[in-house]
């Protein structure tokens, strides 16, 4: 059932455009007391810039004491008076909140001003998705400060997503770190995002809980990344790093030192497109002190060239997968390796011997995809009893989540 339309009804052109909770109302007399004494119906609502301050009003009364599941607004805060003074009195049983900002990016610093949010659990803000980078700076929630304000409201915050925020500012000189304890998830921009100012976010913030940790881009600072591990030593369990949309180098092979400070890491995604892959990288992963907890590795790289492999890598690699218990590895890239490498791999997979002495250390049922740009695909597997089944894939690059 959804219970998040807009309640800007007002204008509401036919029957098919009210909301469900209205439609409720106007089945029959019975039909309009069950909804009218079900509180929880109207915990959630949609903002719109239609939205009228008396309907407003007369939602969050048959709310009742029920605390809100979640509120979105929609380009709304900043356009509809009196708006945020309705939602003042109700800031403390807010429980997820939504800000769409496709426009004006004012509303979250509008939203400062509110109140404190103690029951708020679950924030995401969506800012525009083709910001025209060249009338930076913005103002509104591209201020880094308005972003640590709002989550100093929300001292109880479990995940926290941001999209297309752009915090492009002058250095930090002295930044105050603000420490969120109960913070789980955290996602800074997506894929497609083009990210300002990301380093200076993971500065101010200090998260001793944090599970899953989302940072898309490839200009990510090491060392300031590094300081961010240590100041908040989290369980971390999942770690995403790069994405399609990053245009600067990332060495992977700097970043192993970090992952000495969260050996709860179990999951590891690494997407770059003009970094290359570091035989060395592979080197540190195999020794059983780094991550030893790494469950599944996914290392992309699309825009690899074909000069851009080191001559050593793929032996390496293959030399590194049977010192790993992995349950899934994956590998995307634009390049196959080299053919006689591809040769040894074909004759040796056509041995029952030469796969238990390769993969004897591999978790059961573990699947190795290597996937590559070209049609041809490929696959070798053994199984016996189905005690040992690997595979290698050699397809189309996977297609990101």
């Amino acid at each position: 059932m959804n219970l998040s339309p807009p309640i800007g009804v007002a204008h509401a052109l036919s029957d098919r455009e009210l909301p469900m909770q209205f439609k409720f109302l106007i089945v029959c007399t019975r039909w309009r007391n069950i909804a009218l004494s079900t509180p929880q119906l109207w915990a959630s609502l949609h903002l719109v810039r239609s939205t009228r301050v008396e309907a407003l009003k007369l939602w969050l009364q048959r709310a009742g004491d029920h605390p809100f599941f979640s509120i979105t607004f929609d380009n709304c805060l900043t356009r509809t008076s009196g708006l945020a003074g309705v939602l003042r009195q109700y800031a403390d049983r807010i429980q997820n909140l939504t800000i769409f900002d496709p426009e004006d990016n004012g509303q979250v610093r509008y939203l400062n001003a509110i109140a404190k949010f103690p029951r708020l659990e679950r924030l995401m803000i969506v800012g525009a998705e083709n910001m025209d980078v060249s009338s930076l700076p913005h103002v509104g929630f591209t201020q880094l400060a308005n972003i640590t304000d709002l989550l100093s409201l929300a001292p109880n915050i479990v995940t926290c997503t941001f999209f297309n925020v752009l915090p492009w500012i002058e250095p930090l000189r002295s930044p105050t770190i603000l420490v969120l304890p109960r913070l789980v998830t955290l996602t800074l921009g997506d894929e497609g995002d083009y990210v300002m100012g990301r380093d200076q976010v993971m500065e101010c913030l200090a998260l001793p809980g944090l599970q899953t940790l989302s940072l898309p881009f490839t200009a990510i600072d090491v060392g300031e990344f590094s300081r961010f591990l240590k100041r908040s030593t989290p369980p971390l369990e999942k770690l995403t790093i790069g994405g399609n949309a990053d245009m600067q180098r990332f060495n992977f092979t700097e970043t192993i030192d970090c992952f000495r400070i969260i050996p709860s890491l179990a999951h590891l995604e690494l997407h770059t497109i003009e970094s290359p892959f570091a035989s060395n990288f592979f080197t540190a992963l195999a020794d059983s002190s780094v991550l030893p907890n790494l469950r599944t590795l996914t290392v992309g790289n699309v825009g690899l060239h074909a000069g851009d492999f080191e001559p050593n890598t793929w032996s390496t690699l293959f030399r590194m997968l049977p010192s790993r218990r992995f349950d899934s590895f994956r590998l995307d890239t634009h390049r196959s390796p080299p053919r006689t490498t591809m040769c040894t791999i074909r004759d040796d997979c056509n041995t029952e011997h030469t796969l238990r002495m390769l993969y004897s250390e591999l978790s059961t049922g573990v699947c190795i995809g290597i996937v590559q740009s070209t049609r041809r695909k490929c696959h070798y597997e053994l199984v016996d009893g189905g005690i040992l089944q690997c595979k290698f894939e050699f397809g189309p690059p996977m297609e990101r989540r």
